[in-house]
């Protein structure tokens, strides 16, 4: 179990760049930043596929590749796409916060009965509280308004990424250890090319629609530096870190173990602004650190 938390705490770890990418690359579009990381994670995979490819090729069946292209729809692109139009249309604030609410959906959709529910109350209040503190003034001033049909636009957006990760944790944590044959390492990299595919049909079908892209940022050092970093590492390493945690942690701690992701994404934000955790996100971090804490107790005493 120890080693199961440690890769699902590497996973958030990792995963925490993805939320300092963006304000990095401010001045680039959303699609080009998915573009970069996405293109970086397959190139990666594919590299990774042939370095591992006599173990590989065992996978390399038609039942396997076409839960691994579903998979990476519902958790990668789609997902990534669904959340990037959500956050235009709604904000940042209240899109952070529903799809943030994953901890506690995966944890109570995965515990199973109801007295395993009852033992991770607590732990997934604080969770939920520690998630609406560290956006509490976006998300207060978000619903003080009268929303507006792109508002509500956005909000059913969000709660459709939310859905799309869920079912991928719960899909993906159930097929690896149905299939304790198959690597994990290889696993993330068949997810990687996947990514890329689908990614590459919506560029296609948003070309086709609406105005293509420019593709000329793409070649800055930059631009390559961080969507390589998240391309790499908050892609393929984290998604390995996630299949190893999936095999050996039940789904209701895993799940809380994605809170992980909130906390280093404030400590990174926190650093790159060079300032001071504020009293809100201290609050917030206390409340997450204290709910996960419960939570692995909570496993641990089974």
């Amino acid at each position: 179990m120890l080693a199961g938390i440690i890769f699902g705490l590497g996973t958030g770890a990792l995963w925490g760049f993805a939320f300092i990418a963006p304000r990095v690359l401010s001045g680039v579009s959303a699609e080009l930043v998915a573009l970069g990381r996405f293109g970086f994670y397959a190139i990666f995979s594919a590299g990774m596929l042939l370095v591992y490819w006599n173990q590989a090729k065992r996978h390399w069946v038609s039942s396997i590749l076409l839960k691994a292209l579903l998979l990476t729809i519902l958790g990668n692109s789609l997902y990534y796409i669904l959340l990037i139009e959500a956050i235009r249309a709604s904000g940042v604030a209240l899109a952070s916060v529903i799809v943030g609410a994953l901890p506690v959906t995966i944890a109570l959709i995965g515990a199973g009965s109801f007295n395993k529910i009852r033992k991770l109350l607590l732990p997934l209040f604080l969770i939920t509280l520690g998630t609406i503190v560290v956006k509490w003034k976006e998300f207060g001033q978000a619903l003080s308004g009268t929303p507006s049909p792109e508002y509500v636009l956005g909000v059913t957006l969000a709660v459709t990424a939310h859905v799309c990760w869920l079912f991928f944790a719960l899909f993906n944590t159930r097929f690896l250890k149905q299939r304790p044959d198959v690597d994990a390492k290889i696993w993330s990299s068949l997810l990687g090319i996947g990514s890329m595919l689908t990614l590459v049909l919506y560029l296609a079908v948003r070309a086709a629609f609406l105005s293509p892209m420019s593709l000329g940022v793409m070649w800055n050092t930059h631009f390559l530096f961080w969507t390589a970093i998240v391309g790499v590492g908050s892609s393929w390493i984290a998604l390995w870190f996630w299949n190893e945690a999936s095999r050996r942690l039940s789904t209701p701690l895993l799940g809380q173990l994605i809170v992980s992701e909130t906390v280093f994404a404030i400590v990174y934000e926190c650093i790159y602004e060079s300032r001071f955790v504020s009293k809100y996100e201290s609050l917030a971090l206390l409340f997450l650190c204290i709910g996960v804490s419960l939570a692995i107790r909570a496993e641990t005493a089974k």
